[in-house]
């Protein structure tokens, strides 16, 4: 590999901690099953060597430029030199809002229900809109923006963050990472996201239009390293694994905007309500009670 030559290769973000080694794949331009030249990015690329970190290890697979040959690893790939950026160091806002007002509003739905949800628990994080480092060569060059939502779990639900940087989380990656599609994002999140995503060892990954209602949910096959699509419940959901929770449209309110909602449910159909929808219920409650012991006071009396 001479200076400036590109090559195909493995780039694992937590070079030089804990096993995780920058792999080579090949030099060679990878080919589809029909022997041409592939051109779709990630998708069909497999490594040599897979180093992973715990459950939901991860190698990310880019083309880069080795711009010194001589400090190559016993893999024949380039290490990284120096120490791995701190959280404070890495850029953690592009300054792009999402598309329009409902998909922030559909992505703080999500954020705050599971939130809410778990109001007991100190073993998760949900996060939206936030930059996710998966891999030193990527901190260098900010490809594209973080999920639009995704859930981690077990972790400190506490600890301030900036990013989500996987070397910061002893390697943890979300357990379902979620895209609110648009038009102008919608072959971004379709493929260079998905491909990234699954590489990194996302199990669940789901794409929703906040518009349209068009769900898809996909399941990270461990044989092939891909995407599949996940089987939809007779409920018209689908389960999200390791949450206890599934994702299904819901048709309803929200701060005034009558739309189809992309919610949490639980496995015996309730949603999955914020703080402002319990509250609510509970002043309903409260209220139908008061009016039935009404009614009773009216034909019987007080008690």
């Amino acid at each position: 590999m001479g200076q400036g030559s590109p090559a195909w290769a493995v780039a694992a973000g937590l070079a030089r901690m804990k096993n995780v080694r920058m792999c080579r794949l090949s030099q060679e331009a990878p080919t589809d099953e029909t022997g041409e030249t592939s051109h779709r990015p990630l998708a069909r690329f497999r490594p040599t060597v897979r180093s992973f970190l715990g459950r939901g290890g991860f190698v990310e697979r880019r083309r880069f430029e080795v711009s010194e040959p001589e400090r190559l690893d016993e893999f024949g790939c380039p290490e990284w030199v120096g120490p791995l950026p701190s959280s404070d160091e890495l850029t953690h806002s592009d300054g792009e809002p999402l598309e329009t007002d409902r998909h922030v509003e559909a992505m703080h739905l999500l954020i705050r229900s599971l939130k809410t949800h778990w109001a007991d628990r100190d073993d998760f994080f949900v996060g939206g809109d936030m930059f996710f480092y998966y891999s030193a060569m990527q901190s260098k060059r900010i490809e594209f923006r973080g999920p639009d939502v995704f859930v981690v779990l077990d972790v400190d639900r506490h600890t301030g963050r900036k990013s989500w940087v996987l070397w910061e989380e002893d390697g943890k990656v979300p357990a379902v990472i979620i895209e609110l599609m648009s038009k102008t994002t919608e072959h971004v999140d379709r493929g260079r996201k998905k491909d990234v995503y699954s590489i990194v060892g996302v199990p669940t990954y789901v794409l929703y239009d906040p518009y349209s209602a068009d769900l898809e949910v996909s399941y990270l096959d461990d044989e092939t390293g891909r995407y599949r699509a996940a089987e939809q419940k007779g409920s018209g959901r689908y389960e999200v694994p390791g949450l206890g929770l599934e994702l299904g449209v819901w048709e309803g309110k929200i701060h005034g905007t009558e739309a189809p909602w992309l919610r949490w449910f639980e496995p015996d159909g309730g949603v999955v309500m914020t703080g402002d929808e319990r509250a609510r219920e509970a002043r309903t409650q409260a209220a139908e009670a008061e009016a039935l012991l009404a009614k009773y006071r009216e034909r019987f009396g007080e008690l």
